[in-house]
């Protein structure tokens, strides 16, 4: 008999991909900051934090969880 394990569960994509751009909703008025940050460098801690948060947060949402949704299979039988 066959068994079908689920390898890792794209459901709780949706609510992680909600979070993130829910949180880049908020973030964005600061996306002026950080280009400014990365073009020259200089910047206060929180900008810094604000640039390394928004780096992190667009890696997760348009190259991470793309990859981890089409390189993981959905299920496995057995």
């Amino acid at each position: 008999m066959q068994v079908i394990k689920f390898k890792f569960n794209h459901f709780w994509f949706v609510f992680l991909l909600l979070f993130f751009l829910s949180s880049l909703y908020f973030f964005w008025p600061d996306k002026d900051l950080v280009i400014n940050f990365y073009e020259t460098g200089d910047g206060t801690q929180f900008e810094a934090k604000v640039t390394i948060g928004m780096t992190l947060m667009i890696f997760a949402v348009f190259i991470y969880m793309p990859f981890r949704m089409i390189t993981e299979p959905f299920f496995r039988i057995g």
